[in-house]
């Protein structure tokens, strides 16, 4: 791993900045994924709010999404997780955390193992979005929101 650049450092300088200054959190939000970009290559992230526990887990709302993708398969990839794999999504108990947390699917949980699961085989390999990282974002104990970064399956991971 490589030391963060001064260029780098400013980006991350002015990125903070953009964002503690709008007041607006979908835009916020979405100025953010926007600038993150400059510094982490991915294909997709989405940025979710935390709302109420849902059947002892988290329920995650008002997704903001930026991508390579057209607005179709941006909707797309957001219902299918809404509507039935975020309930398969095996780092979900990481949605309550009461600390942020910062993880690599990959690193969670085998790969092997992993990659049998219905959330990879039915969700993520169709979308050829294999490759995932995520911050669980907590303040005060409080679960606050979901930020997820995916790649596709020919780039060479997160």
């Amino acid at each position: 791993m490589s030391a963060i650049t001064q260029d780098e450092w400013e980006l991350i300088n002015q990125i903070s900045s953009e964002f503690h200054g709008i007041r607006e959190y979908t835009l916020a939000r979405r100025r953010f994924l926007q600038s993150l970009k400059k510094l982490i290559d991915f294909d997709l992230a989405d940025y979710c709010l935390a709302s109420g526990k849902h059947n002892g887990g988290l329920t995650l709302t008002e997704p903001v999404v930026v991508s390579r993708f057209s607005k179709e398969f941006e909707d797309a990839f957001t219902e299918k997780y809404e509507s039935h794999y975020g309930e398969l999504d095996y780092t979900r108990w990481f949605f309550t955390n009461k600390e942020s947390v910062v993880y690599r699917e990959s690193d969670v949980i085998q790969n092997e193992i992993r990659q049998k699961t219905p959330y990879y085989q039915e969700y993520l390999k169709p979308m050829d979005l294999i490759h995932v990282a995520g911050i669980s974002i907590s303040g005060d104990g409080v679960s606050l929101g979901v930020l997820a970064l995916y790649r596709k399956s020919n780039a060479v991971g997160i």
